[in-house]
């Protein structure tokens, strides 16, 4: 034996970088679960097909899927799309994907045990070397949000009938004595149509030489005070 050749290699920076790697996935991890609803990647391949390549835990609560099912395929994603609002959403996607401006969309689901809910989506697409489209963005339950403005809703309209269509005469002004509402009753006892006299001042209801003491009877009315 004439001699022995060794090959050496410092691997330290390698290792040292695939700690640091693996810290930072921890720490993305840790940061996600503390976000409500699941962050995310989506991706769009150039033949139509799209996946969840990352997706927190969350997830489970905003789909009842796994990450693991979507992360090669996200049909299991779109199956739980409600069937009115499933061609909006992907409406959305493919519009986001050709101007690759955020995209935004609020959109119904229906989950096997959760039942109907609302969701809320942000993202920020990148287009990728093969053409496809990436994504990386948010999904929020916004189901209590919809529900208080549909109660609001209603409310409203409930209230706007029974102003509307009481027997007595309602007229309601704002503080600069702008006239908000005017029923139909007040317009046969005035003679006025409601859209005469809204957002006008209230004193166009009374004679000339009236209008003064009038809106100091308001005005004491107001207070508090008995007229």
């Amino acid at each position: 034996i004439k001699g022995i050749m060794l090959n050496y290699h410092d691997i330290s920076e390698r290792k040292q970088a695939e700690k640091l790697l693996h810290q930072s996935h921890s720490l993305l991890e840790n940061i996600a679960c503390l976000v409500p609803g699941v962050v995310y990647q989506y991706r769009l391949y150039p033949d139509g097909r799209s996946a969840f390549p990352y997706s927190s835990p969350g997830m489970n609560m905003i789909y009842e899927v796994s990450p693991q099912e979507v992360r090669e395929d996200a049909t299991p994603v779109f199956g739980r799309l409600h069937p009115e609002d499933h061609q909006m959403v992907s409406d959305a996607i493919f519009e986001s994907a050709r101007t690759l401006k955020t995209f935004y969309c609020e959109f119904r689901v229906m989950l096997p045990k959760q039942g109907l809910r609302w969701r809320w989506s942000q993202a920020h697409p990148q287009r990728t070397e093969d053409g496809g489209t990436l994504w990386h963005g948010i999904i929020s339950d916004i189901t209590e949000r919809k529900q208080a403005e549909e109660s609001l809703r209603a409310t409203n309209e409930y209230l706007e009938n029974l102003i509307n269509y009481a027997n007595a005469p309602i007229i309601v002004w704002d503080n600069s004595f702008a006239i908000t509402r005017f029923n139909h009753a007040f317009e046969q006892l005035s003679g006025y149509d409601a859209g005469e006299v809204i957002s006008k001042k209230v004193d166009i209801l009374f004679p000339k030489n009236k209008i003064a003491a009038s809106l100091e009877l308001i005005k004491t009315a107001i207070s508090g005070q008995r007229w």
